[in-house]
């Protein structure tokens, strides 16, 4: 069981992966005119991300006089981790051509209901009351930041199948956090170099699922290079960290926990948008969705979480 102190580093790391996640989608939305199409954009992301991880790994292993084992692309965890990455970023892109945005969002961020259903069921965990009450409120903060439900119910075909690919996108995003968490080796994963490896790992087998279709919706012609270079800095900067973040959060902590701290991604967004966009107002929703969102991680973490309990 890990010590409160590797807890609040653990909460620490969520959180900045979540702060880092929001400012992805803040540099997203400020180049959202560029002509490449969404999967090709996350593609750019991950390609990016490996462009400046790999060659610090290589340096911080030369360094370092690393010997252990070389980068494994092919490892279980890393494949499934991989393309459930791959299928939430499909399964996301094509829900929000049926509902709106905000829908689509409310909906993936079921994940942490996801999550602890894996854990129930595929890895027999204790049912805590304390920890489902923690979850719902997650999710119930979230619902409110963004302005409840709204038509998110329509009976129109277009939007069922939206949401079912919205909610397929929560699933599998739950699936990429339960599986890098109970793999194995993840518990060894102390050093810089072991978790930065694990990160290029899981990012590559994502680029390589996800690649042959971003080739398929190839614009014909490319973006400014404005929007290419903010494309490379949320990619290289802000997305390779974001997932080493989140992968050392992990290591730290339960799927659940960390999930339930990636609901902070909305808050944070919001309060992003605010400050440089000029297009989020912080209603007193916002601050009613932000208090509920906390007091379900405190909820969460006040149930001893630990690492593969």
């Amino acid at each position: 069981m890990k010590t409160g102190r590797g807890m609040g580093t653990g909460m620490l790391m969520a959180a900045g992966a979540a702060l880092l996640w929001a400012s992805i989608n803040v540099i997203l939305k400020h180049v959202a005119e560029t002509d490449l199409h969404p999967i090709g954009t996350s593609c750019l992301l991950y390609l990016s991300a490996l462009v400046v991880l790999v060659p610090t790994l290589l340096v911080l292993r030369r360094r370092g006089s690393w010997n252990g084992p070389r980068l494994s692309f092919f490892r279980r965890a890393n494949l499934i981790a991989g393309l459930a990455k791959a299928g939430e970023t499909l399964f996301f892109v094509y829900a929000v051509r049926s509902i709106s945005a905000t829908q689509t969002t409310m909906l993936t961020k079921l994940s942490p209901v996801w999550v602890y259903l894996l854990l129930i069921v595929l890895y027999r965990e204790r049912l805590r009351v304390m920890r489902l009450v923690g979850v719902l409120l997650s999710v119930g903060g979230v619902y409110v930041l963004l302005g409840g439900a709204g038509d998110l119910l329509s009976p129109g075909g277009g939007a069922l199948l939206g949401s079912v690919f919205a909610i397929l996108s929560g699933l599998s995003f739950a699936v990429f956090s339960v599986v890098l968490e109970k793999d194995p080796s993840a518990g060894d994963s102390r050093s810089t170099v072991d978790r930065l490896q694990a990160t290029v790992s899981f990012l590559g087998s994502a680029l390589l699922f996800m690649l042959p279709i971003g080739i398929a919706f190839l614009p014909g012609h490319l973006p400014s290079l404005t929007d290419l270079l903010w494309i490379f800095l949320a990619g290289g900067v802000f997305t390779g960290a974001t997932y080493f973040l989140y992968y050392s959060a992990l290591t730290q902590l339960s799927s659940l926990m960390a999930v339930v701290m990636l609901s902070l991604i909305v808050v944070f967004t919001m309060l992003l948008e605010f400050l440089f966009l000029g297009t989020a107002t912080l209603t007193l929703s916002f601050g009613i969705g932000a208090v509920v969102i906390l007091i379900g991680v405190l909820f969460v973490a006040n149930q001893r979480d630990a690492r593969g309990s």
